[in-house]
């Protein structure tokens, strides 16, 4: 295989004095006929995507582009905060700026990085300037499965006002996340990832699940979903992308690109995008 070269760097917010962590994948001596925009979920990081974006550097002509949301990774910002969902839009935005606009581009996204993909294309037509062919997703966020305690539900309008720098404890579990016992060890000694979420960005992910339309426009879509999820309801993503590409894992958690099954998700995504180039 062809050596990748990853390139890094920290993007400026320049409203908010913050920055965003990207890590971007390419083959050396390779021009790409397509590019990707990739976008994690809540408490992971790009860094949780290399195995994946090597995987397709290694076999397509293609430039991957990952990023950490603010309050990820190596990004700016406290974990799991947000002052307002809108920082999601403006950092991808921000991302989405290192992209070649004569190239055609195909956006991935998981999970949290499902539903702000979704809105950004839907409410905020951020890819209108680019080659959008195709929109991938996994297991996105456009309903969750699973239910918070009533107090946490009920108490975040309260909460975002008076203490609007709370975060508190996702209530995920492990087991949910996937059936690789290896992925979940390495996740436990990841100083990356956290578990945190706090009200404004609970509330402002609610409002954002309940304003999402049935998707009719550019560009086509294509879904992993895994029917096993007991974080996100993949029902409703079917019902959000009904006029796209499906494959269903019955044997996957919410992480189907970390699972045991990762190389038949790999590969598909692989036949979806080629197909694009």
């Amino acid at each position: 295989m062809s050596e990748i070269n990853i390139e890094t760097h920290h993007l400026k917010n320049l409203e908010r004095n913050s920055k965003i962590y990207t890590q971007n994948y390419s083959k050396n001596n390779t021009i790409p006929k397509v590019q990707i925009l990739l976008t994690h979920g809540l408490g992971e990081h790009c860094d949780s995507y290399r195995h994946f974006a090597t995987f397709l550097a290694q076999r397509l002509p293609v430039k991957i582009y990952t990023w950490d949301l603010c309050g990820h990774g190596k990004s700016s910002g406290q974990r799991g905060y947000v002052g307002d969902v809108e920082w999601f839009i403006e950092d991808y935005k921000l991302a989405l700026k290192q992209l070649d606009k004569k190239i055609p581009t195909v956006t991935f996204s998981h999970s949290l990085g499902g539903l702000i993909n979704c809105t950004a294309i839907q409410k905020y037509m951020a890819l209108k300037n680019y080659k959008h062919v195709l929109s991938i997703y996994s297991n996105p966020c456009f309903r969750l499965k699973i239910k918070p305690p009533v107090w946490k539900e009920k108490g975040a309008e309260l909460l975002k006002s008076l203490a609007p720098r709370l975060t508190l404890g996702n209530e995920l579990n492990p087991e949910a996340i996937s059936l690789d016992v290896e992925h979940l060890k390495k996740i436990a000694k990841d100083s990356l990832r956290h578990n945190k979420i706090s009200p404004r960005l609970f509330t402002g992910m609610t409002k954002w699940m309940n304003d999402l339309e049935v998707h009719t426009q550019e560009p086509p879509t294509a879904a992993l979903l895994s029917v096993k999820d007991s974080i996100c309801d993949y029902t409703r993503s079917q019902f959000i992308l009904s006029k796209g590409q499906f494959m269903l894992f019955d044997q996957s958690m919410h992480e189907i690109l970390n699972d045991l099954h990762k190389e038949k998700a790999y590969h598909q995504v692989l036949e979806w995008i080629d197909e694009k180039i």
